[in-house]
């Protein structure tokens, strides 16, 4: 059973922008923020790397705006696990705003050995922990790329 739940994070106002919503740099904070949380639930995060000096390093990020956000806002985050393999995992997330899609988040992390400073496999019962949360079934959205063009 998924350990993942959704993170919740109230809309700083010192993010919204002459427009009056949330500007676009400040869209990924929640989301980092919600992947701190998912890291700690499952035993990946800030005691994992203190214990194993290994941690996640985000590599590559895609974000894609859905619709806008105005203040006051509660912004809730869900993570899911997308795929896992040696070295990586996939993740993403959406951005809900009463109960309306805003944003989604896909990212790949690296797992890194920090003193040595060079990615190396993660431990089998971390791949097992990541697999055992991977999505059922993958959204519309992962794997999307920028084009002008038809998705």
């Amino acid at each position: 059973m998924s350990k993942l739940t959704v993170y919740e994070e109230h809309l700083n106002t010192d993010w919204v922008d002459a427009n009056g919503h949330l500007n676009e740099g400040y869209y990924l904070v929640p989301f980092a923020n919600a992947n701190w949380h998912c890291c700690n639930l499952l035993d990946v995060g800030e005691a994992y790397t203190q214990r194993t000096g290994c941690a996640f390093y985000t590599v590559e990020s895609h974000l894609c705006y859905l619709r806008e956000i105005q203040a006051p806002a509660l912004l809730r985050v869900t993570p899911i696990v997308l795929s896992v393999d040696e070295k990586r995992w996939r993740g993403g997330a959406v951005m809900m705003v009463d109960g309306v899609e805003r944003a989604t988040f896909e990212t790949v992390a690296v797992h890194v050995d920090i003193r040595a400073g060079r990615t190396v496999p993660m431990p089998d019962d971390v791949r097992a922990k990541l697999r055992s949360n991977l999505a059922h079934q993958e959204p519309a959205w992962v794997g999307r790329r920028i084009s002008l063009g038809r998705q």
